[in-house]
């Protein structure tokens, strides 16, 4: 209401100023005529006087002057007719437009005083509310004292059931998956997270067996499987946290973010989601970004990346990525928004941190690779043991059709080249044959390279050698002589849903993070 009289308000003073500036218009003209019927009364007269003139020096012509004369003044006359019928009409419209501004500021003065009286009633209004929400807050506080009585007199029963030796029944809160976060609590709930340091658990490799720590190809072939696979990249490390938590999932942090995207989705409210999700994609890159040189914080959070993409699929509600859900997990699928677009988002995200952490094992293992072809790797590889352990390793882990294997098969044809015989023709066939992922430059170094291991092997002959690149010649296979180390596969994230049921999932207090609410 009060708004409304406002408007009208400044209405009637835009109208008042309208009119004010026509009065000011009509009080100009009013003037301008004025001044032009005094400029023709002087031309008048000065025609009268020039008339007597004229009469005076030609008296022969008196009777025509006399007609011109009394032309003039009946013109004149009219003329001064015109001017007054005009001036009282201006006048009349001066004083229409004086009593519509008077009764303008009667009605500003009369709207002036129902806005006080509205500004009365609000003000007193304004205090009855005050005093509402004094009253509300006493509420509040009975409330609270008497739920902390009711928690004190339940534990004393408790205490009296258990010292007669009996218990009182337990009721058990279903969970619903999902995590209350705040909008005033989202900036903390990165910092404690993401950016700080007290959720990460540093991964490492599991114990080694000593026929493990005996076997140098490991470290050799470890950048091949993880860039063959992505798989390669969780498996092979089998990353597991290390600290006080010992039941931890290590993508737990994913878990906790998806379950409050989750509440914020049930809730639909549209800002907080984009809020929260954009929040926590910085955060991911920020702290990647900050320790880009750390192996543990980059595989830990390129972990919990793929795994929150992973949950962004499974509970989309789109049919395929549901095929392996649980009805529970179909029933906790999102409801009002569609995020596959921060699903490419993550993606991309994903794969600039698993190219980061390439990049970091590169940086430890280029020494390791250089050291051991300056001492002569090959007699580190000669035992066909380690490459075989590799082998079942892949199988293990289910990855036959990744490129893993095809990426060992030059190291397991350079162990078998170095174990073979190497004395007659149809060793030089044999190797020529089953050399195949080798080049002719790389056989000839290896066979050039090789050196008995003890006084009963006999050394190679020179005349077997030129024999083998002989014909090797008729390959054509290039001249490459060592793999390309800086050589990127392309990397992608197959969708893997996970069988964890959000409503079990619990936060452990060492998180830092009691203002999460559990649903």
């Amino acid at each position: 209401m009060e708004m409304h009289i406002q408007s009208q308000k400044e209405n009637y003073e835009k109208e008042i100023e309208e009119l004010s500036f026509r009065i000011d218009q009509l009080c100009e003209e009013t003037t301008h005529l004025q001044q032009k019927v005094q400029a023709e009364n002087d031309t008048n007269e000065t025609i009268r006087q020039e008339l007597t003139r004229l009469a005076k020096e030609n008296l022969v012509q008196s009777s025509h002057y006399d007609l011109v004369s009394c032309t003039l003044q009946i013109l004149l006359e009219i003329q001064k007719a015109n001017c007054a019928k005009e001036n009282v009409e201006l006048l009349a419209k001066v004083r229409k437009l004086e009593n519509e501004n008077h009764q303008l500021l009667n009605w500003t003065q009369t709207d002036s005083a129902a806005s006080n009286r509205m500004k009365q009633e609000a003000s007193q209004l304004t205090l009855e509310n005050w005093d509402l929400e004094e009253r509300l807050d006493q509420k509040e506080k009975q409330i609270r004292k008497l739920q902390n009585q009711i928690k004190s007199l339940t534990k004393n029963i408790d205490r009296g059931h258990r010292a007669n030796g009996k218990v009182s029944p337990v009721v058990k809160k279903e969970f619903l998956g999902m995590l209350e976060c705040k909008a005033e609590d989202e900036e903390k709930l990165i910092k404690n997270l993401i950016l700080g340091e007290v959720v990460f658990f540093v991964f490492w490799l599991p114990p080694l067996s000593e026929r493990q720590m005996n076997s140098i190809n490991i470290r050799l072939v470890f950048r091949s499987l993880l860039c063959s696979n992505v798989y390669g990249l969780a498996s092979l490390l089998d990353l597991k946290p290390r600290g006080v938590v010992v039941n931890m999932i290590p993508v737990l942090p994913a878990s906790i973010l998806f379950m409050c995207i989750r509440y914020t989705d049930d809730g639909n409210d549209a800002e907080m989601l984009k809020s929260l999700m954009n929040s926590l994609l910085d955060g991911i890159k920020k702290v990647t970004k900050n320790h880009d040189e750390d192996f543990e914080m980059l595989s830990f959070w390129l972990s919990n990346s793929v795994h929150f993409l992973n949950c962004l699929k499974q509970y989309s509600g789109e049919e395929e990525f549901m095929k392996h859900n649980t009805p529970q997990q179909n029933n906790q699928c999102l409801k009002n928004f569609d995020l596959s677009e921060y699903r490419q988002i993550l993606s991309d995200l994903a794969i600039h941190i698993y190219q980061q952490l390439i990049q970091v094992m590169e940086d430890d293992l280029q020494p390791m690779i250089v050291e051991c072809i300056i001492k002569g790797w090959f007699l580190y590889i000669r035992r066909r043991c380690n490459i075989s352990y590799l082998e079942e390793w892949l199988k293990e882990k289910n990855m036959q059709s990744s490129n893993a294997k095809e990426t060992l098969e030059p190291l397991s044809q350079a162990a078998w080249l170095l174990q073979v015989n190497k004395i007659t023709d149809d060793d030089v066939k044999e190797i020529c044959e089953k050399c195949s992922a080798l080049s002719a430059v790389q056989i000839v170094k290896i066979l050039n390279s090789y050196t008995p291991i003890d006084d009963f092997e006999k050394r190679l002959a020179p005349s077997f050698v030129r024999k083998v690149q002989t014909q090797l010649n008729s390959r054509g296979d290039g001249s490459t002589l060592i793999i390309d180390a800086k050589y990127r596969f392309q990397v992608t994230f197959p969708f893997s849903p996970s069988p964890q049921a959000l409503e079990t999932i619990q936060i452990p207090s060492s998180f830092k993070l009691n203002f999460l609410t559990r649903i």
